[in-house]
């Protein structure tokens, strides 16, 4: 490995890469303006003014090594930083490398260039916005029919026609190949004027919806607006969504803001929004959807992307009129099929300055499955797949039929990242079918849930032989944490915990040696929500709440010997059952 590609991902020199040739042997990174990669010298004030870290060369393999006091942070898959290199220690890049450029500041992806294909990185994201929401609101939620053939059909009919001009060809001889053609072009017309028709009148359907779409967000005390999604009056006094909207929404209310919807125009209303109901399968189910891994071929490790099942819920419309509901499918599971087209009305913001305006955006369903992408059985197939254009802010846009039915939510989009990080979309699109939303006007949710909750465990047990089981996960996080110093399991256990909340939690004793770095892990075997808090005398040193079923916190080496607390507990759940949860502490020793 000689060249490099570096990708700056983050702060305000990002986004940006430079390319590192082969005859290279020192790359500076900071703030410095002799720094081959420079950091914003005035704003990324995390790192160091002069030279923070330096990329080496030596026997054809490169190091980073870190030269100031505030140090270099390694992030591993989950985006969290494993450990912390101190002035003068290094790392190998190896097969690649992610590091964070002192305490919070700006991350840089160091891979090597004749290693890595040019191109993207697929992944799936649900469709909210990438604005932020106000950082204690940031904290708080931690926490908590007519129809067409296909466009494929239009291609086979293609085909057809190509396969009878080349027939009439042979048969006929050159002096019939200018007719076949012609009536080959007049075929292709009559098909596109097809298709630009349904496109016409799916564009009707989408404008007679938009006076029942909303765009959401909160509010501060002075009035200022932030977005997160779209939602559309599906009964009076109510409006429908995907849950991770409601779920965002809810722990602003929680911080002091207000949530509210606006209308079409982006400033129509507000609408004051009260309680949010999500469906139970979202609570119960997004923790197993999450953070799941797989193992691929060359020791890599991939995050397995995942739609969360019931991503739908509705909110209250606390204050003001949201107009008329607009009409569900009857029977969602025949309302739409392959080949059928669809559209969205919403308020896709992704990379788009100022308050976002509504779009109608039109497309075909490609397929429909379950939530495991299987499509065996009718009766569970809620995900419908789709190629209308989706990017963030779209989340809880109702798709329609061309009879003006919703028939589902849109609550996801595959993106690749660009070479630059940017997501951009590749029309592998996602739908959770209206009948979820139904069931919770109707209050049977839960019920239906509890029947559905049996097929769903049996077909997730068919995943696990290609999912890294949670055991292996402790060792993998282990070797990553030791690229290029050496590491000491300090202690290692299985442990049972039978409450929920912080209240229940398990305690660990903790003696921190001076001067010494750890990594602490813990691992839920069933994939419960596990959370970890590492306190000295009641100071928090380190922690780690987010949704996963996996926790690590980062302990900086101190002066002093330290007599810490580590608890460990599990967030509630449906599932009342004890939890097993593997727990490893790691002493980070210096590098090799």
């Amino acid at each position: 490995m000689n060249a490099l590609t570096i990708n700056i991902l983050s702060g305000y020199a990002s986004p940006k890469t430079i390319d590192v040739g082969f005859d290279a042997t020192e790359v500076r990174i900071g703030r410095a303006a002799n720094a081959e990669v420079r950091l914003d010298p005035q704003r990324d004030t995390a790192c160091s003014r002069g030279l923070h870290a330096v990329l080496l060369k030596s026997d054809d393999c490169w190091e980073l090594e870190c030269r100031h006091a505030s140090g270099v942070g390694i992030v591993g898959a989950n985006e969290r930083v494993l450990r912390r290199l101190k002035e003068g220690e290094r790392t190998q890049v190896a097969g690649g490398v992610t590091v964070e450029i002192g305490d919070g500041g700006p991350r840089i992806r160091v891979s090597p260039a004749d290693s890595t294909l040019p191109g993207t990185t697929q992944g799936k994201a649900g469709a909210a916005p990438l604005a932020h929401l106000p950082k204690d609101v940031v904290d708080a939620a931690r926490r908590s029919g007519r129809r067409f053939k296909t466009l494929a059909g239009v291609s086979a009919a293609l085909f057809i026609v190509v396969a009878l001009v080349v027939w009439g060809v042979y048969r006929s001889g050159a002096s019939n190949t200018a007719q076949a053609i012609s009536q080959a072009a007049t075929v292709k017309n009559q098909l596109d004027e097809l298709e630009s028709g349904a496109r016409d009148r799916m564009q009707a359907v989408l404008a007679a919806a938009s006076s029942s779409v909303w765009l959401v967000g909160v509010e501060d005390a002075r009035g200022a607006f932030t977005p997160v999604g779209t939602a559309w009056t599906v009964a009076e006094g109510q409006l429908a969504t995907n849950a991770h909207v409601a779920v965002a929404l809810e722990e602003a209310r929680s911080a002091g803001l207000r949530a509210v919807a606006r209308g079409t125009s982006g400033e129509a209303g507000p609408l004051l929004l009260g309680d949010a109901l999500v469906h139970p399968a979202y609570r119960s189910w997004a923790r197993v959807f999450t953070d799941q891994l797989v193992a691929r071929a060359g020791g890599f490790v991939e995050h397995m992307g995942f739609v969360v099942p019931g991503d739908v819920a509705l909110l209250e419309v606390a204050q003001g009129d949201a107009g008329a509901p607009l009409p569900l499918a009857q029977s969602p599971s025949d309302a739409v099929s392959p080949g059928s087209v669809i559209g969205y009305a919403g308020f896709p913001m992704e990379n788009v300055a100022g308050l976002p305006s509504q779009q109608s955006v039109v497309g075909r369903v490609s397929g429909m499955t379950d939530f495991f992408f299987q499509a065996d059985q009718p009766d569970q197939m809620y995900l419908i797949h789709h190629n209308a254009v989706t990017v963030g802010g779209a989340s809880g846009s109702p798709l329609l039929n061309a009879k003006g039915e919703v028939v589902g939510l849109v609550c996801a989009g595959s993106f690749v990242f660009t070479a630059n990080r940017q997501r951009a979309p590749i029309g592998l699109n996602y739908a959770q079918r209206v009948d979820l939303v139904a069931e919770l006007l109707d209050g049977s949710a839960q019920a239906n849930q509890d029947h559905r909750d049996g097929e769903w465990r049996a077909r997730f047990e068919e995943l696990r032989s290609s999912l890294i089981p949670p055991r292996e996960l402790v060792d993998r996080i282990i070797e990553q944490a030791a690229q290029g110093r050496s590491v000491e399991v300090v202690e290692r256990m299985t442990m049972t915990i039978d409450g929920f909340g912080k209240e229940h939690a398990a305690r660990q004793d903790l003696l921190l040696e001076a001067g010494s770095a750890y990594l602490i892990i813990a691992v839920a075997e069933d994939w419960a929500d596990v959370d970890l808090k590492v306190t000295d005398r009641d100071v928090v040193i380190s922690k780690d709440e987010s949704l996963s079923w996996y926790a690590t916190a980062a302990i900086e080496p101190s002066r002093k010997p330290r007599a810490a607390l580590v608890a460990v507990s599990v967030a509630p759940s449906q599932d009342q059952s004890p939890k097993k949860i593997h727990f490893c502490v790691v002493l980070l020793g210096g590098s090799k």
